[in-house]
């Protein structure tokens, strides 16, 4: 298994293999609004492919306090992913994180990670599952 140095890396790079698809925002900044299940979705992959990590998508649609929070402290929905590293330290992992006022790549250990909170697994499941195809995944 891979070290935190690796899993911010694989984000880090994972994030700027993504940017060239993103929109642009009025400095020519690429925003990744609308994007973050495609990109937990390609991050959990990479990171399975090449046993970084455990890892799978966890979302919320921003009611009732599940999804993500962004820097004024308003819930809204998002998808992100959750890693294992070790078989025990787990951590979330959000390469579409500008979208809410924060950095574009985000790793916290899970107990830090209080602006994350997930919704319905099988909901979030089941739109991993369905985007998987349009990526050409199995």
């Amino acid at each position: 298994m891979a070290s935190l140095e690796d899993l911010i890396s694989c984000a880090k790079i994972t994030r700027k293999a993504f940017e060239p698809g993103l929109a642009r925002d009025g400095t020519d900044c690429a925003t990744s609004a609308g994007s973050c299940l495609h990109a937990a979705v390609l991050l959990v992959e990479i990171l399975h492919r090449f046993a970084l990590a455990k890892a799978c998508v966890r979302g919320g649609n921003g009611a009732l306090g599940l999804g993500a929070m962004d820097v004024q402290g308003r819930w809204q929905g998002h998808y992100w992913v959750e890693a294992v590293l070790d078989g025990q330290r787990q951590f979330v992992v959000d390469i579409t994180a500008d979208q809410f006022g924060y950095p574009p790549v985000r790793v916290l250990a899970a107990a830090e990670a209080l602006g994350y909170r997930p919704g319905d697994e099988s909901e979030v499941s089941l739109a991993a599952t369905r985007l998987k195809p349009d990526l050409g995944l199995s």
